[in-house]
């Protein structure tokens, strides 16, 4: 049955009405949006208390969604070509605990976008002027200037931000290079002036590099709410011919999930905007089966464009000979179930991220969301060295190797990021092939596993990039981010040292390679790596001794 959303509501305040509308909806069934433009009020929409990865979620737990769909199966949402238009601090949409959803066919745009953008429209010594979009408002006020979005019902701020409050950089967007900048426009602030409706002056004791013409861009990163569109414990899930403008909050998550792919999904700025992610763009944690991600493109996050990981929780204690606490270690991790009964699981010590036993299968699992810990019991003893402590912390991690999906990355451009094209680390079979990577500023495909910073898991075993073309641009801010490749592979350890291969069975072939500085390949940490390019300079790092 086919539900027409204009029967629920009218387009001008439409959340309440799909809300309604997927109340009512069974499987087969698809909500259709005649073409338009739809508005999506917070006020509205759906809040609910839930955890999203890689986000300071434990900070912000309730989390609102424009379109929710949970415990639901076999629906498709079709918008017919429309714009869903955001207005707040909201996630654009939710898939919780469903199966079988196809979201086709609309553009993601947010009416007030959370990441505010500063044009610079003249430079005289410490003096900036900025100008900001038209639908970004701010006021003055003890000489901090506040950007804000408010709603139009409660005449309540939905959000707002004071100077580049609770923002850990700044991005530099200077036509198609863009690239992350320390010495943010605040910096050193002395004295602030509005000089227009959209322009102010700021005077700083600190002089500014940047060009006239040029859009400096913040985001309050230091505290990522939530994800701008979601996916958590959902199988079979289909985007297809979907236009992001904008996500706030961190990117579109899918958490603990299988089977999931992204065809014709385009992250690209209307036409006022310079930013099409408060973060990263498509962003995997947890998942099993296959991720697809084909003939998709991404230009100008304020983040990196793809990342597919899996999660090291950090042995805290044993309870008995089969049974043993662990903890999710960072601060953006945490607060979901990341082990099921039946799932196989791998040890790793943190200091050389070698493995620790053998595999395990889980028998139990008992999740505190609130303490970030679970409690899992296995079928078989627990590793006889798994209480091993290095510089006094607990050296061993477990992941769980079910989730450690199949990954195609295919016919996609990734242009204008100022951190990293891709991340990927994952046990399945990686196929990274016919994608073209231009101005991105850090690894533009970056194979990690880190077992001490952001717990990322992820050992590589199969992994082809191949018939790729890579133009590398010219390394910036070498003192920050010293390695420009087009392939890094960097393994993060507790101590810093590598002494055994991590990854292995990666073959780099046929791609095109234009670069001023950086390599082809750098490396550390990778055994069996196999690269074809003889041009460009390849760099394989020693082991530590």
């Amino acid at each position: 049955m086919i539900y027409e959303v204009t029967q629920f509501g009218l387009p001008k305040n439409i959340a309440a009405g799909v809300t309604e509308a997927l109340r009512q909806m069974q499987p087969g069934d698809t909500l259709h949006f005649p073409k338009g433009e739809y508005h999506f009020y917070k006020d509205y929409c759906q809040s609910l208390l839930v955890h999203t990865s890689n986000t300071d979620s434990f900070q912000r737990p309730k989390k609102t969604f424009g379109i929710l769909l949970q415990d639901k199966e076999q629906l498709t949402l079709d918008g017919d070509g429309s714009v869903f238009v955001f207005h707040g601090n909201i996630s654009a949409l939710g898939v919780l605990r469903c199966r079988q959803i196809t979201l086709r066919n609309f553009t993601i745009r947010y009416a007030c976008p959370t990441n505010v953008e500063l044009e610079v429209t003249a430079k005289q010594g410490h003096t900036v002027s900025y100008r900001v979009p038209e639908n970004q408002p701010f006021y003055m006020d003890g000489g901090s200037v506040v950007f804000f979005e408010q709603s139009p019902f409660t005449k309540k701020n939905y959000w707002q931000m004071r100077n580049n409050e609770n923002s850990s950089c700044a991005v530099r967007h200077q036509g198609e290079t863009v690239f992350r900048e320390v010495n943010q426009p605040f910096f050193g602030l002395h004295r602030t002036r509005r000089t227009g409706a959209r322009t102010f002056d700021v005077w700083s004791l600190r002089k500014k590099n940047y060009l006239v013409g040029e859009t400096v861009t913040l985001s309050m990163n230091n505290c990522r709410e939530t994800a701008g569109a979601f996916f958590s414990e959902s199988s079979d899930l289909a985007v297809a011919q979907v236009t992001v403008n904008y996500l706030h909050g961190f990117g579109w998550l899918t958490q603990m999930c299988r089977d999931v792919s992204f065809t014709g999904v385009h992250f690209h700025p209307d036409p006022q905007h310079h930013v099409s992610s408060f973060a990263d763009c498509i962003h995997v944690c947890g998942c099993k089966g296959t991720v697809t991600v084909k003939d998709c493109s991404f230009t100008q996050a304020h983040d990196d464009a793809i990342n597919i990981h899996g999660a090291f929780l950090r042995f805290v204690r044993r309870v008995d000979d089969h049974t043993a606490v662990f903890q999710f270690v960072h601060r953006q991790q945490g607060g979901y179930r990341a082990f099921f009964p039946g799932d196989t699981v791998r040890f790793y010590y943190r200091s050389s991220l070698q493995p620790c036993g053998e595999e395990n299968t889980v028998a139990a699992a008992e999740d505190d969301i609130d303490t970030k810990i679970c409690t899992l019991t296995f079928d078989r003893p627990l590793p006889e060295d798994i209480d091993a402590k290095f510089r006094g912390q607990q050296n061993v991690v477990i992941e769980n190797a079910s989730y450690c999906p199949n990954v195609e990355i295919s016919g996609c451009s990734i242009h204008g990021i100022p951190t990293r094209g891709i991340l990927c680390t994952s046990g399945g079979h990686v196929d990274i092939h016919h994608n073209t990577f231009e101005h991105v500023f850090m690894a533009n495909v970056f194979v990690s596993n880190d077992a001490n910073d952001w717990y990322e898991s992820g050992p590589v075993r199969d992994m082809q990039i191949h018939h790729n073309v890579f133009h590398l641009p010219p390394l910036r801010q070498k003192r920050f981010w010293p390695t420009l490749a087009a392939v890094l592979v960097e393994p993060i350890t507790l101590g810093g040292k590598i002494t055994a291969p991590v990854h292995s069975g990666i073959r780099i072939f046929e791609n095109e390679i234009t670069l001023t500085d950086g390599y082809a390949l750098w490396s550390k940490g990778g055994g069996d790596i196999e690269i074809d390019d003889k041009d460009h300079p390849v760099h394989i790092e020693p082991l530590d001794k």
